[in-house]
């Protein structure tokens, strides 16, 4: 066997861009996750009707490097007035610690 032993990885599109993007995938669905699962319970202290919030997960916003980045979103479902818009916002403001990796 030889000593002079290689290791190469196609980092393009189809090759580690892609194994990097689903394993890092599960790191930013878990961390939206966290601070979902927060703003909930801070929503229900601000508001009379709390709000609930999803997250949705994609991979698709351009990097300076020309690849593409995972997104998570946190989506606040059955907001129906300017109060619970609010509400809404504050709790994600105040939860964002909680995603922290």
């Amino acid at each position: 066997m030889s000593r002079d032993v290689r290791f190469s990885m196609n980092t393009g599109a189809g090759g580690g861009q892609d194994i990097i993007q689903q394993m890092s995938m599960k790191m930013v669905k878990k961390s939206a996750e966290a601070i979902a699962e927060r703003a909930s319970g801070i929503s229900g202290s601000i508001t009379s009707r709390p709000l609930h919030f999803e997250v949705n997960t994609y991979v698709g916003l351009p990097n300076k490097h020309r690849g593409s980045r995972a997104v998570a979103e946190i989506v606040a479902k059955d907001v129906y007035d300017d109060h619970q818009r609010y509400a809404g916002f504050e709790a994600i403001q105040k939860a964002k610690d909680a995603g922290r990796v």
